[in-house]
């Protein structure tokens, strides 16, 4: 599996990373730390899952969401994020993402949401 992160927080990449290594211990994990990086690395590559941060620097992780909609319909994205209020939620589903998942509750739910998101597909 090839799974691009973007956030633009190093410890949060490394968090991110670390529970992706137990559930896909032979994926291809990559990183970038902003929205338009992500763009970039999305039309350039082609990708298995996308999992993005909403507040980045240059673009947010919602404004990447709705260009890579634009070029990547069907790209599983996840929105994994620290802000609880359900606004939100909703701007992310609005934005066109696959799922949506609080920070604080990453350990418990990301390989649970990653799973669901992938069966879809």
């Amino acid at each position: 599996m090839k799974i691009l992160i973007a956030d633009d927080q190093s410890a949060m990449k490394l968090l991110i990373k670390r529970c992706l290594a137990t559930e896909y211990p032979a994926g291809l994990i990559e990183e970038v730390k902003n929205g338009q990086e992500l763009v970039t690395r999305v039309l350039a590559d082609q990708w298995d899952l996308v999992i993005s941060d909403i507040s980045m620097p240059v673009m947010t992780g919602l404004e990447a969401l709705e260009e890579i909609r634009k070029h990547a319909p069907n790209l599983p994205v996840i929105i994994l994020s620290s802000h609880f209020d359900e606004a939100y939620v909703r701007y992310a589903a609005k934005a066109g993402a696959s799922a949506y998942v609080h920070k604080f509750r990453m350990h418990e739910d990301l390989s649970r949401t990653i799973r669901r998101v992938m069966g879809e597909r």
